[in-house]
């Protein structure tokens, strides 16, 4: 079971445990942004945000999964933003935390860079205002690869759709 080895990872030090399976929200301007944070870890009012996966570890080494990283990466810095302006504690850390490794390290880490977390609440601001103007545009046309599976393909091709390059 992937919780019993977080478990049996972890068990020295249950006293750094703020708050684990969070449901958290910020308002803003033009949408509620919200997410569910698995753990909130820390000391005094530094705290760090670890999210729990169960799939293979990823490698950071290997370039095929560097865009899956970057997505979780941006997830965790959406978690942490929502988090700091909620509570007032300021995040230090990201984890993801791979329950089904056996031996090894279980986590991959990332120090929290507050421009990184800027730039990625600004994307987000950006999707909500596009869809928000009912501008469904993509910035390129998928790669053959996504497209040869996608229901709507034969839409997108009919209707001749203008991509934004």
């Amino acid at each position: 079971n992937h919780v019993l080895h977080y478990y049996d990872r972890e068990t020295n030090d249950w006293t750094k445990i703020k708050q684990a399976e969070v449901d958290v929200s910020l308002v803003k301007d033009e949408y509620i942004l919200s997410g569910s944070v698995d753990l909130i870890r820390g000391e005094a009012n530094t705290v760090e945000i670890v999210d729990f996966k169960s799939e293979k570890k990823l490698d950071v080494n290997e370039p095929k999964d560097r865009q899956k990283l970057d997505r979780y990466r941006r997830q965790l810095e959406v978690y942490a933003h929502i988090v700091e302006e909620r509570t007032g504690q300021q995040v230090s850390k990201m984890h993801l935390y791979y329950t089904g490794v056996e031996g090894g390290n279980p986590y991959i880490s990332f120090d929290k860079n507050p421009q990184s977390v800027e730039k990625t609440i600004q994307t987000f601001d950006g999707v909500v205002h596009r869809i928000e103007q009912k501008d469904f545009r993509l910035k390129e046309r998928p790669p053959q690869k996504t497209c040869k599976d996608c229901d709507i393909q034969f839409i997108v091709d009919r209707k001749a759709w203008q991509f934004m390059t």
